[in-house]
């Protein structure tokens, strides 16, 4: 489970799911790992050509990559928290299974974009099937 957790340090700590309504809202600047090798977290599990490809494609452009497997809504954690760099999502997902993650990686400095159009992910639309989408953390620009 992710709780959060603020404390008046140089570098804030963040961990999911949200703010407590009792604090105001910030943004946490989470410090992006520099000198390391780029972490992506994905699913084994659904992998599909298209996630073999943006590997590959980040391999090229960053050398070495470490790849994560986890669950469902752990890797936008795993992001947030900077322990990941980006997760590439090129499967099926709904409306309410990113709408939490994306407030969370937003508040990060991070983004959540569309595959196509590199805008961010929208919700409240007709069909709740969610386009082909990238998760990046703060520093890192999806590609």
């Amino acid at each position: 489970s992710c709780l959060c957790s603020f404390f008046p340090i140089p570098t804030p700590s963040f961990s999911c799911p949200a703010t407590p309504p009792f604090l105001p809202s910030m943004t946490l600047t989470l410090p992006w790992r520099k000198n390391t090798s780029l972490t992506i977290v994905g699913s084994r599990s659904h992998a599909t050509k298209e996630l073999s490809e943006y590997v590959d494609k980040i391999k090229e452009t960053y050398g070495e990559v470490e790849f994560l497997s986890a669950g469902s809504s752990l890797k936008f954690c795993l992001v947030a928290e900077g322990k990941a760099d980006v997760y590439p999502r090129f499967g099926p997902t709904m409306e309410w299974d990113t709408a939490a993650g994306q407030a969370i990686i937003e508040q990060t400095g991070g983004g959540v974009v569309e595959v196509q159009t590199r805008e961010p992910l929208k919700y409240n639309k007709s069909n709740l099937v969610n386009p082909f989408f990238i998760v990046s953390g703060q520093g890192f620009t999806a590609s």
